[in-house]
């Protein structure tokens, strides 16, 4: 069975305390009935009641140095287990958001060929800069954002007047020229901005101008 500190300091105190003891009745109990008390005997029991005193002040100090480092060493390896913990719940919130970009990013994306496929491509450009605005923050998906701004190249070209309520095409335009304009402040201070910068640019650029120039018919 292994023998902790604690453990250790207590045998040590007891052997100490036991030796003591022995001590003092080696000199008490030598002196028989008949002897008399003289000065040698005063200083062996004296000698002896200091000795116990010394090993019950020596172990106790031994129990509370040991005690006190147990202590240190509880409350370090507490903190180190908080740094990991906070390290570990910092992690978990970062891909938290991470998913939820790439969720939402997923469910825009959809749309964006939903409408595409009903012939409303100024509404799906609008919906895949929504997905784009998502993407530009994830690592996974940095090899591909050039695939999405094509498409965006792709629903920009296809914009024409036929797609809008002749009655509030200026308000529809109007509200999608908004909406991609606040889009594209956001997508500019994304992380893979940076990837798609020259190109995106020039077609929000052109889509914008287009669209526009639509609102004024």
């Amino acid at each position: 069975m292994k023998i902790n500190r604690y453990q250790k300091s207590m045998i040590l105190s007891i052997i100490a305390l036991v030796c003591s003891l022995l001590t003092l009745a080696v000199y008490v109990f030598k002196i028989d009935k008949n002897d008399i008390g003289n000065a040698d005997t005063f200083i062996a029991v004296s000698a002896a009641f200091i000795g116990i005193s010394v090993a019950l002040v020596i172990g106790f100090q031994i129990y509370s140095v040991l005690s006190i480092n147990d202590k240190v060493s509880m409350i370090d390896k507490f903190k180190q287990d908080l740094e990991k913990n906070k390290t570990i719940i910092s992690n978990t919130q970062e891909r938290i958001l991470e998913l939820e970009d790439e969720l939402k990013g997923n469910i825009s994306e959809a749309k964006a060929w939903s409408l595409e496929n009903q012939n409303k491509h100024a509404e799906a450009y609008n919906e895949l800069t929504y997905a784009l605005l998502r993407y530009c923050n994830l690592e996974s998906y940095k090899e591909s954002l050039h695939t999405y701004v094509d498409a965006l190249d792709l629903f920009s070209k296809q914009i024409s007047i036929d797609e809008f309520n002749e009655k509030i095409s200026r308000v529809q335009i109007a509200s999608i020229v908004l909406m991609i304009e606040n889009s594209t402040i956001k997508i500019k201070n994304t992380k893979f901005y940076w990837v798609i910068k020259d190109k995106y640019i020039t077609i929000y650029e052109t889509t914008r101008n287009k669209l526009k120039s639509l609102g004024s018919i």
